[in-house]
């Protein structure tokens, strides 16, 4: 791409959710330093109504910038789910397809006043894979974040519906030249809520690593491009873990290792990356991995700031990496690294025999606890996207 930067590249957090003010915003971020700019996009009317009726509250709802405007008489924030605007006064998601044309274009304009190349990301609830995956091909959206694993385990969301979901998805997604993102692995604790038994950090991490090459299997098989797979390096609850350095070490050199084919990345919106000594973590992160993409909500003191303080544990990271070699884990990084492949070997062992129940718990079986989105499964073929499939690339 003409004008894009080096690696690491800095992605920023979009805050503002209506078009107008999130115009402004995105010229200034890009303006002052940042690579990517994350458009959050508003809960689809299905996954609100489905969890309204679950009794669940609904996350990443359109919430105005503007209170009062359009009508609303109580003179509050209006909330409402991704439905386009019906009325010229009326407040545009800056998520919605319209949005993003329009943020598209801010971006374009702010690029070339750079001189470097922009990028825009979208994020998604659960159900609209299929409709992120369209307006992304239309509005040249160059990463979304695609996760069904992560739908499924932390969203409750049927699995068949999931995976149908995103295997449609990403025959666009493969298409149109987009990135997709895939999470570091979600927290999987149903099999520890049914046992009763809280599992230890390295049973997570394995967990998690498992999880995320299911997701990873599910791309590959859909037809994405492994150089266009970009995946969490580390589980934002391991960061918090007593052994925060070794966490932050490790998790991105296990996956540099396991997932050789694909790029890397670091944080998110609610990222450990805004907090203080934050400039060190970052440096142990991309000594372990190497990442592409480092993402982080909005920064304190400035995008030029942030920009400055990755390019610096860049450079700094890799002279490590230069000084070290390739060298070998040793000691309590080797057993701590040995021990989270074996729960990832272990974990997808018991899944290819147990099925979901085996990381679910009892969410996962029978239908005395509905999940989401059953009622729209469709039944596939044994085709390449199929558990049975998924399962033998993997083990």
């Amino acid at each position: 791409m003409l004008g894009l930067p080096a690696e690491p590249w800095l992605g920023v957090v979009l805050e503002a959710t209506e078009v107008a003010a999130a115009t402004v915003e995105l010229r200034a971020l890009i303006g002052e330093g940042a690579d990517l700019i994350q458009v959050r996009v508003p809960a689809s009317w299905e996954f609100a109504e489905a969890r309204r009726q679950a009794g669940l509250e609904t996350p990443d709802v359109f919430v105005t910038d503007e209170p009062g405007r359009a009508g609303d008489s109580r003179g509050g924030d209006r909330r409402r789910t991704a439905q386009p605007a019906r009325h010229p006064e009326e407040p545009v998601p800056a998520g919605s397809q319209r949005g993003l044309t329009l943020l598209r274009i801010a971006a374009d304009d702010a690029a070339a006043r750079r001189g470097r190349y922009a990028s825009l990301m979208t994020v998604t609830s659960a159900f609209a894979a299929p409709e992120q995956a369209v307006v992304a091909a239309f509005e040249r959206i160059d990463y979304v974040e695609a996760d069904p694993i992560r739908e499924i385990v932390e969203d409750n969301v049927d699995p068949d519906r999931a995976l149908a979901d995103h295997a449609f998805a990403h025959r666009l997604q493969a298409r149109a030249g987009c990135r997709v993102i895939i999470g570091p692995g979600p927290l999987a604790l149903g099999a520890d809520v049914v046992s009763g038994i809280a599992s230890d950090s390295v049973t997570r991490a394995g967990r998690a690593l498992a999880l995320q090459a299911l997701g990873v299997e599910l791309a590959l098989a859909d037809g994405m491009p492994a150089d266009r797979l970009f995946l969490g390096a580390i589980p934002e609850w391991s960061v918090g873990d007593r052994n925060n350095a070794a966490s932050i070490l490790l998790q991105p050199w296990l996956r540099r290792i396991v997932f050789a084919d694909h790029h890397l990345l670091v944080g998110g919106p609610n990222g450990w990356l805004g907090s203080r000594g934050a400039s060190v973590e970052l440096v142990a992160a991309l000594v372990g991995g190497a990442e592409s993409l480092v993402l982080t909500p909005a920064v304190a003191g400035g995008v030029a700031a942030a920009a400055a303080d990755l390019a610096a544990a860049a450079a700094t990271a890799g002279a490590l990496r230069t000084a070290l070699g390739v060298g070998e884990l040793q000691g309590d990084a080797a057993e701590l690294a040995a021990a989270t492949l074996r729960v990832a070997s272990a974990v997808l062992e018991r899944f290819a025999s147990e099925g979901w129940g085996s990381l679910l718990g009892t969410a996962g079986q029978g239908a005395e606890t509905e999940r989401l989105g059953g009622s729209g499964v469709v039944e596939r073929a044994s085709g390449p996207t199929s558990g049975a499939r998924l399962l033998q690339g993997l083990l």
